[in-house]
């Protein structure tokens, strides 16, 4: 059985801290301490355990393989456990785990086949919330629904991860490496694409919060961040290399204190072609046409760019275009009850009858 990964994967930020690791060291805020679990809001219990490799790469693959509602689907624990890199067994025992965690539900079904679920999936993993949270602000309109008044606030925010970058995630070897990866994400939302930096920063004292004593050296991270090539382009700074590149950056003047008082900083971008946010941009203008021709063939209303966004997200320009070029054949076709029922369904609920022609296993890509 295949896994087949969303085209882009959003995830709250309090997950990439979590999986980095919960920082040791208090941040000064005003004169106040403020430390990243309660900064992010992160709930004790998640906290509770450690987080192995196995964990963060199976928790990860849930993510990419949920859709919007939160639904992983059908999976075969054995194909799981061969892409993730362990034993069946460890996955089984990672499912109990986060099922003690109250993060996923899980039905059992039969040869190792399990349907999961995960938990509160709005508000668990992607940090969006239908109400005012404390700490929380206005995001945007629910890109998912159908309905374009439900309005989310959310407290931390979520990143986005580009289906390719998530399946370099999920081939590292080294939980150090894996940590790393994901606080360089959350750093790179942060920093470059809500920040407008042109660079996101990585300081020595980020990662000694995070990481092993025996692993924070500088030899360790600049071959780790070689490993990480293939998602990040990076230089390690020192002294005056530091200084001047900070100068540069738009940031306030005590968040540039706070970094000049590292013995070593990586400066990092994403590469273009694993940045969700870019080529997500680049797919929806792709798509315009295809939707275009689909609403007029149609004759449907047409949906929103924030659904259209959903749609790409989720399925991928190719599997989409290909769906909607099917959708197209089989109205114009002859009379017959699945075209009626079709045409009903789009003009009722167009974004949910997308999704399901597409999900129904009808669309296969050539």
């Amino acid at each position: 059985m295949k896994l087949e990964f969303r085209n882009h994967t959003p995830i709250a930020n309090k997950w990439l801290i979590v999986f980095s690791g919960i920082n040791k060291n208090a941040v000064d805020k005003n004169g106040k301490k403020i430390y990243e679990q309660h900064a992010f809001h992160i709930p004790k219990r998640w906290i509770s355990v450690k987080w192995s490799r196995s964990m963060i790469k199976q928790m990860l693959a849930y993510m990419a393989l949920s859709d919007s509602e939160g639904n992983a689907g059908v999976i075969h624990l054995d194909t799981l456990a061969t892409y993730i890199g362990c034993s069946t067994k460890t996955v089984q025992n990672n499912n109990r785990t986060f099922e003690a965690l109250q993060l996923i539900e899980r039905t059992e079904l039969w040869s190792n086949l399990v349907c999961i679920k995960l938990s509160k999936y709005r508000e668990n993993f992607l940090d969006l919330y239908t109400s005012p949270v404390k700490g929380g602000s206005l995001t945007s309109v629910n890109p998912g629904s159908e309905s374009e008044e439900i309005k989310y606030y959310s407290r931390t925010g979520y990143t986005t991860i580009k289906r390719e970058a998530m399946i370099e995630l999920l081939g590292l070897l080294n939980v150090n490496e894996l940590r790393i990866a994901c606080r360089s994400f959350y750093l790179f939302e942060k920093e470059v694409n809500v920040g407008k930096n042109s660079k996101a920063y990585l300081t020595y004292n980020d990662l000694k919060g995070i990481l092993p004593k025996y692993y924070v050296f500088k030899a360790n991270i600049k071959k780790t961040f070689k490993y990480l090539s293939t998602l990040f382009n990076f230089k390690t700074l020192e002294e005056k290399e530091i200084v001047e590149s900070l100068s540069k950056s738009p940031e306030s003047i005590p968040l540039q204190l706070q970094k000049l008082k590292s013995r070593f900083i990586v400066s990092f971008q994403l590469h273009e072609q694993k940045n969700s946010r870019l080529t997500l941009q680049e797919e929806i203008k792709e798509a315009d046409s295809a939707f275009d021709l689909f609403f007029f063939e149609t004759k449907i209303r047409p949906i929103s760019n924030e659904q259209k966004s959903s749609l790409i997200s989720e399925f991928g320009l190719a599997k989409l275009s290909q769906a909607l070029d099917e959708i197209i054949t089989v109205i114009k076709g002859n009379y017959s009850q699945t075209r009626s029922k079709l045409l009903d369904d789009l003009e009722s609920t167009p974004v949910n009858s997308i999704k399901h022609f597409i999900t129904s296993k009808k669309v296969q890509l050539s």
